[in-house]
């Protein structure tokens, strides 16, 4: 689990040993169940916009260039960090995802028959929407079908593949933008 506490609640969920580490975004204090240090934390890394326990406001928000940057500062276009899921549910996913390029556009679709999650995006690495990569999380995909509702343009790439070599499945971790319509 990323986000063990919240620097303003102080709250904790609490399982196994603890590694402490400071978010290289927000400078709060979090605890890790693992013992690598990551570099973020839950609420900087994926972009949520609270506090998963306290529900305070996230004070940070992430631009284009991948770098986060206080609210209150001129407004632009934001963006976030995710992976995409079930990249190895499907014949031929593996191949598609080995293919990719880092800086790749991606494209996607609002599944809303999907019989196991209305609100499920699936990612394709082709304008036709043929070369199937896999899904948004559940978690996530919500959240960015509001940002379409709210007429904002999202747009996805690739930020990095990730795994292969011997025994390893790859993944692809993207970036998602977030742009006001104008």
């Amino acid at each position: 689990m990323g986000l063990i506490t919240c620097g303003k609640c102080e709250s904790a969920i609490v399982q196994g040993n603890l590694t402490k580490y400071q978010c290289e975004v927000c400078d709060n204090f979090r605890f890790a169940t693992s013992s690598i240090k990551p570099r973020l934390c839950d609420v900087c890394a994926v972009g949520k916009s609270e506090c998963q326990i306290c529900r305070t406001p996230n004070s940070y928000k992430s631009i284009d260039n991948g770098t986060m940057e206080k609210k209150g500062a001129p407004v632009g276009d934001f963006s976030f960090h995710t992976k995409i899921k079930g990249v190895t549910m499907e014949p031929g996913r593996q191949d598609a995802i080995r293919a990719l390029t880092k800086g790749q556009r991606l494209h996607y679709i609002h599944e809303k028959e999907n019989p196991y999650d209305m609100n499920a995006i699936k990612v394709f690495a082709d304008n036709d929407n043929t070369v199937i990569l896999g899904y948004i999380s559940r978690e996530l995909a919500p959240k960015i079908l509001d940002y379409i509702k709210d007429k904002k343009t999202v747009s996805m790439y690739v930020s990095e593949v990730t795994g292969g070599g011997q025994d390893r499945s790859f993944g692809c971790n993207i970036e998602v933008f977030v742009e006001e319509t104008k």
